[in-house]
């Protein structure tokens, strides 16, 4: 009976990612399918690049030259972590992959893709760039982390000060209205 029971419990522990899988097709196929919001761009190939590039600039309108070797450097730094062999490196990949993949696969049939719904990701990405840079030499590792800070500096400034970036007035246009 006792061995009958472990059994029982370790099926029952291995089903439920099956069923949770299984709730989740369900809900998806048999939902009402939303109509595309007008706001919300189509995806890309490079989209999660984008997200990627906005947790650390907050700044991915368009495709330029330091937006392509910043993700090349930011990307190598976090692709160096995999070689720590460490279980807390594999869990930060996973928290920082996992939600964006699955909203941006989901995207290709309904655009619901908005980088500020993956706010959370935003910490085991910082924690992985810092391993990356930790993984470096120590001359190396000091530069790459002021290079990094200065271009964060830059780009939180711009956030705030580019004309590009101004936020509506609505609570104007409510008072007028009202």
């Amino acid at each position: 009976p006792m061995l009958l029971r472990h059994w029982v419990l370790a099926q029952v522990v291995a089903a439920i990612p099956v069923v949770g899988w299984g709730l989740m097709y369900f809900l998806l196929t048999h939902r009402k399918l939303l109509v595309r919001v007008a706001w919300i761009p189509p995806v890309s190939l490079f989209t999660p690049l984008q997200t990627l590039w906005n947790f650390v600039t907050g700044d991915a309108a368009h495709w330029t030259v330091v937006m392509a070797a910043g993700l090349v450097v930011l990307l190598g730094l976090m692709l160096r972590t995999l070689w720590v062999r460490s279980d807390s490196v594999w869990l930060l990949w996973a928290w920082a992959v996992l939600p964006i993949t699955i909203g941006w696969s989901f995207s290709f049939v309904v655009p619901s893709y908005v980088d500020r719904y993956f706010m959370p990701a935003v910490v085991p990405v910082a924690l992985l760039i810092a391993e990356g840079i930790n993984t470096l030499k120590e001359r190396r590792r000091l530069t790459i982390a002021l290079v990094l800070i200065a271009m964060m500096l830059v780009y939180s400034v711009r956030l705030f000060s580019d004309p590009q970036y101004a936020k509506e007035d609505w609570r104007s246009a409510a008072e007028l209205i009202a």
